[in-house]
């Protein structure tokens, strides 16, 4: 069981790379190699590059020796991605193994809401030993509260998986 978990978050955690970002390569007859985005012309001879930084630069066409179009991996999209499914992951963690809720909000950053969803899965936890405690005493109670205990729990745990996706950055 434990394996199975490891796995599962080693799989949700690994980055994706179907994510990329075109650039140009543009070869300059003196050997420098430049790489940006063509974003226009100035006059007939001079064309603008933006590079990643954010800086424009121009060259004049007649110094240009190749053009080359490339791919590139956007590694914010895929840090994205891999900071909502490793908040995904851990919010996933089965109640029965943890009744600790919450471990994607707390990844995130969002302590308050990891605090809620961790005090909602506690007070599940204590409705149910409530409801065991009745029915080892005879009260008659137990089955019930076992029951909304065990909605509470399950409830919280859904609705933090889906929250932790969602909020995560």
């Amino acid at each position: 069981m434990k394996l199975g978990i490891v796995l599962l978050t080693l799989l949700m955690s690994l980055p994706t790379l179907s994510y990329s970002e075109t650039y140009h390569e543009i070869t300059l007859k003196n050997g420098v190699i430049v790489r940006g985005i063509i974003v226009g012309q100035e006059d007939e001879d001079t064309i603008e590059i933006k590079l990643k930084d954010g800086r424009s630069v121009f060259y004049k066409a007649s110094d240009i020796l190749n053009i080359q179009v490339k791919e590139e991996p956007d590694f914010n999209v895929e840090r994205s991605k891999h900071r909502k499914n490793t908040a995904l992951a851990l919010s996933l963690i089965p109640p029965i193994i943890t009744p600790i809720h919450g471990l994607g909000q707390f990844y995130n950053g969002d302590t308050d809401k990891g605090i809620f969803f961790l005090a909602a899965g506690l007070v599940g936890a204590s409705v149910i030993y409530s409801g065991y405690r009745s029915e080892i005493d005879k009260e008659g109670s137990g089955n019930k509260k076992i029951t909304v205990g065990a909605i509470i729990i399950l409830g919280s745990w859904i609705l933090s998986s889906v929250d932790a996706y969602d909020s995560a950055r």
